[in-house]
Parts: structure tokens; sequence; C-alpha cells
């Protein structure tokens, strides 16, 4: 028979070693008591805890707004966990699978991430916008000061100037309310743990959602096509308005070409420096090719004035049958004759070449 190893219970209970042969079975069922009770109350704990764990696993997976919110992946990411207590240990398993990961400290990092560069980002976005408007309206202004030193008629003496206004855009309306949405307001978004994050789902996501849409994005970043433009003429002598071009439409082909001249000018002064002085670039030629082709002579001279007038260097290359519009305005020809299957040029100055015409047609 097989010994039954006794001491842990008389260690445990040194009091029964005293109790006599007539007391024993009282000692007994006084004992079985206490031990039943024990058992009772370790079962009462073990269904709380039960309870308890039971009441944690539907909050787990059934957690309130604000969680879902933050990670909206939540509910399908626990949706396989068990739902009885007797599998708890997979609950822990990925609990230490979380702390092992440290899926916290990404947070921060993200949160870093989104005070320390992406709001700076966005700032400088929005200033990106905000400075190529005030060069579109800089360079307006500039041109404008060149414009008004051109006469764009002579009787009376009249200039151009360029004006902008902003176009009703819906695309372009939207893209704006979404940058400033963007822009946070750090007093705001620092009050809660979470006013970082939550700025940057509600306002900057869809902005970057947006964005992958290439047409919409392409119309909307474009501030150039924010505007419409128009040319309104002056009278010089006391700065009333006497006429606005606001397409070509109604204007006709010689004066079409005069307002376009007359703006070209202007941008050519503009870009490469050139002054009412005409002295302060070194560069100021420019060539004109068969330009009075299909124009009346009054618009080719108006296009010979506006060089002068900006004190250009020009070369023009026209047809023999239209060098008199330009021959008192030019000092030098160099005038082409084709002879059999040979062009010869001849260069010389332009009183030489009005010599030289009037002799050939006297000898005719």
């Amino acid at each position: 028979m097989d010994s039954v190893d006794v001491e842990e219970f008389e260690n445990s209970n040194p009091d029964l070693l005293l109790v006599g042969l007539a007391d024993i079975e009282t000692r007994l069922k006084s004992l079985q008591n206490d031990i039943d009770n024990k058992i009772r109350k370790k079962q009462a704990e073990k269904s709380k805890k039960e309870n308890e764990g039971r009441s944690k696993i539907i909050k787990f997976k059934n957690p309130s707004e604000e969680i879902t919110t933050k990670f909206r992946d939540w509910r399908s990411d626990v949706n396989s966990l068990p739902d009885s207590v007797e599998f708890i240990s997979e609950y822990q398993t990925l609990l230490k699978k979380l702390n092992e990961e440290a899926l916290p400290s990404f947070e921060k990092k993200f949160n870093k991430y989104l005070q320390e560069r992406l709001i700076n980002n966005i700032y400088t976005f929005r200033q990106f916008f905000k400075d190529w408007e005030s060069l579109i309206n800089k360079t307006i202004n500039q041109l404008n000061s060149y414009l008004k030193d051109i006469n764009f008629n002579v009787y009376p003496e009249t200039y151009i100037q360029l004006e902008s206004s902003k176009k009703r855009n819906v695309n372009i309306n939207e893209f704006v309310q979404m940058l400033e949405k963007a822009i946070p307001n750090l007093r705001e978004i620092n009050s809660t743990i979470d006013g970082q994050r939550i700025h940057f789902e509600q306002n900057i996501l869809p902005l970057m959602q947006r964005l992958q849409d290439e047409q919409w994005r392409k119309e909307v970043m474009d501030v150039r096509a924010r505007f419409s433009y128009k040319a309104v003429e002056y009278y010089k002598a006391d700065d009333l308005k006497r006429n606005t071009y606001e397409s070509m439409g109604q204007l006709s082909g010689g004066e079409k070409a005069q307002l376009t001249y007359t703006i070209l000018g202007s941008a050519i002064a503009y870009q490469f420096g050139l002054t009412k002085h005409g002295c302060d670039s070194s560069f100021r030629f420019i060539a004109i090719d068969e330009a009075f082709r299909a124009q009346d002579e009054d618009k080719a001279r108006y296009l010979i004035s506006l060089c002068k007038q900006l004190h250009l260097q020009l070369l023009v290359v026209t047809p023999s049958d239209n060098i008199h519009i330009v021959e008192n305005d030019i000092s030098y020809v160099h005038y082409v004759e084709r002879k059999g299957n040979a062009s010869v040029l001849y260069n010389m100055p332009i009183n030489q070449f009005k010599e030289e015409r009037q002799k050939t047609l006297e000898s005719k």
C-alpha cells in the first residue's frame, strides 16, 4: 500500500496534531466546513473574474466610438478572437504582441511627424500659391508701368493697362477652402490627446486624396487660371477710360495685331529690363519676319513706332514691295536678288539703296 505524504498538510495545520481521538470527528466536520467555505469563496471569485473577463471581452470587441474612430480597422482585426473566457490566453498573446511591436511609440512618432513635418509642409504648400498670386499681380503692375509709356493710339494719345479679376470656379473654390481647413489651429489641436490625428484625418487627408485626381489637380493648382484678364485703353491727357478689350473677337485683324504688339512689347521690356531710355540693357535686338503681309500700312507703321518707343534694335524681313513701309525708319539694307539658280546679297545704307532704286526706275 502506497504511503501518503501528509507533511505539507501537517505543516499547514499544526493545531490538528494536538486533537484527541474523542474530538477528531468534531474537528473533521469543522475542517470540512472550512474547506467547503473556501471552495465556495474561490468559486465565487472565479465566477466574478469570469464575468469581468466576459465583460472586458465584449467591451474589447465592441469599443466606444472614440476608439473605432481612431482605429478604423479595430472591429475587423479583433473579430476572429474567441468570445469565451476559456481562451483568454489568446488576448494575452495579442497584448504581448502589441507591447513587443511598440505601437504606442509609433503613434507618438507619427504625431510628432504631423506636427513638425506635415503641418509645416501644408503651410509651405499654401504659401506657394499665395506667392504665385502675388507674383502675378506684381508682374501685371510692372507691365502696366511699361504700357503707360507706350502710345497705343496717337490721335488722341492713349495707353493700355492690363487688369485682372478672380474667376468664379467651383473646383478652385473647393481647393482653396480645403487648403485653408488643412492649416491647423495649433491651440485647438493640442488641447486634446488625439487633436493632431483628428485634424489630419478630417482636413489634411481629404485634401491629399482629392489631389489624386489629376485633371482636378491640374485645374486648381494653376494660379494663372484663377484670373480673367482684360486690356483697358485710357486717354493720356486725363487718364479717363476709352475702351475695354475683354476678347479679341470684337476687333479687326489690324486691331488685334496692334493690341498684341503693344502687350508683347511691354512684356519684352519687362523680361529684358529695358527702360524708356533704352540704354540700361545690352539686349535690344529683335527680328520681324514678313510681319506686314496681312496688315494695313497704318498697323504696320504702328509696329515700327512701338519698336522705336522701346528703343529696340530691329531686323525687318519683308518683300521689296513692302519696303516703303519701313524705309524711313531703317538705316541699312541687306537686299537679296535672285540671279538664275543663285541668290546674290547686296549690303548698303538705306540712302544708297534709295539712289540705286531711283536709277533703276529712271533707266526704265
